[in-house]
């Protein structure tokens, strides 16, 4: 979304737009008014201002493992229409899905990024291709039929307004609110699929009309008057969903006059909702998100010794489109610090989306590592990797030297 893609069409064109960039956080509770949160704010930024990050943060490592460039990223694999990736899911064994939103592809991918399947289109308002997706779940219930009457297994969202499904076999538009239906346009740039009163829901972020749209299993649409946060300040869009143990967090970006997100220093809130669209709260307002996107819980192993820091017991990560920073926050949304490379500098990744770690039940990929997908150089080109400890880096860089040899 930050430039416009030459290879685009006008309709797709329309969609996506400039962002630009900052650094600097804090959190709080829905029950606080708007002056009491710039207050807490300003104090832990100053607090902040010197701060010596708790050692478990530091030395982490980035692999590369796909980029459609080469050059500086290093990475271990040069895929071409690897372009913007965007959004990304697992299936049960720990396969990441990962959409390339320029190109109209969901990447079927092993633990070091090579292909397990070849990669699916993703179709668009008029053809069962050339979609724009951006969210992606997994789906391993019985809901959510494609016209095969077969369950989707993986369902997309797109910047154009689709919502589609693939199964083997193939992919299928499901919801179309695209302008070529009559709809005023949506730009969903985030989904996630939850149970509310036992049954399965799909939410999709409509940030072109500041809302959560959400779907029936199947795919009648519901009300759209919840998912209301009345301390988010005006001007702000749902910019991204996930579910969190059943708990559905919203990201929220500032909407710039060109209707497209803005980045910048405190740029950003994060609100916890029941899946009926309750707020439960606020979990982090301003300071140092900025156009957030990426949302992770952080499991058992990927720190270092974390079952001696309280802090880290169901602690989440917060990734920033803006400026490319990983921030830590503790279960209740206190500031801890952003992810540290072997330098102690942050980790920061151009053009940042999703970060992801794989599912419990993954049988084939280390559970510890942090996933990430990106669209670098202004969303032209894409990047997949992960963040691990340095040892772990280095015993993965040893064995694909020993593979190779």
């Amino acid at each position: 979304m930050r430039k416009l893609m030459p290879n685009l069409s006008k309709t797709a064109v329309s969609k996506i737009a400039a962002f630009s960039i900052a650094f600097t956080v804090v959190s709080s509770g829905c029950d606080k008014n708007l002056d009491e949160l710039d207050k807490e704010v300003k104090k832990s930024e100053t607090s902040l201002s010197n701060a010596t990050y708790p050692d478990y943060l530091k030395k982490l490592s980035r692999v590369n493992l796909i980029s459609s460039i080469a050059g500086d990223y290093k990475a271990k694999r040069v895929e071409p229409k690897f372009q913007n990736a965007w959004g990304m899911a697992f299936n049960a064994g720990g396969n990441p899905w990962v959409n390339t939103t320029n190109t109209g592809l969901s990447f079927i991918l092993t633990a070091e990024g090579e292909d397990a399947i070849p990669a699916v289109p993703v179709p668009s308002p008029t053809a069962a291709t050339g979609g724009l997706p951006t969210g992606i779940v997994f789906n391993a219930t019985t809901d959510f039929k494609l016209p095969s009457g077969n369950p989707a297994r993986f369902l997309f969202c797109g910047l154009d307004g689709i919502i589609s499904g693939w199964a083997p076999g193939g992919s299928v538009k499901l919801v179309d609110r695209s302008t070529n239906n009559g709809y005023k346009g949506a730009v969903y740039t985030g989904l996630a699929k939850a149970v509310a009163g036992g049954k399965n829901f799909l939410y999709a972020a409509n940030f072109s009309i500041n809302k959560i749209d959400l779907f029936d299993a199947a795919f009648k649409q519901g009300k759209t008057t919840l998912f209301k946060d009345p301390y988010l300040p005006a001007g702000y869009a749902p910019f991204n969903i996930r579910n969190l143990g059943n708990k559905l967090y919203v990201l929220y970006a500032k909407k710039g006059k060109d209707g497209f997100p803005e980045t910048g220093k405190g740029k950003g809130y994060v609100s916890i909702y029941e899946p009926n669209g309750k707020l439960i709260k606020r979990f982090a307002s301003g300071g140092t998100l900025n156009a957030p996107w990426g949302i992770a819980r952080v499991p058992k192993g990927f720190f270092k010794d974390d079952a001696k820091y309280s802090d880290l017991k169901d602690a989440i990560l917060v990734g920033n489109f803006g400026d490319g920073y990983i921030n830590l926050y503790t279960a209740d949304g206190k500031y801890v610090g952003p992810l540290l490379n072997h330098d102690e500098k942050p980790i920061q990744i151009d053009g940042l989306w999703e970060i992801a770690f794989p599912p419990r039940t993954a049988t084939n990929v280390d559970l510890s590592r942090l996933y990430f997908s990106a669209g670098i150089n202004q969303e032209k080109d894409g990047l997949f990797g992960y963040i691990t400890s340095k040892e772990a880096a280095l015993a993965a860089s040893s064995a694909t030297t020993a593979k190779s040899e």
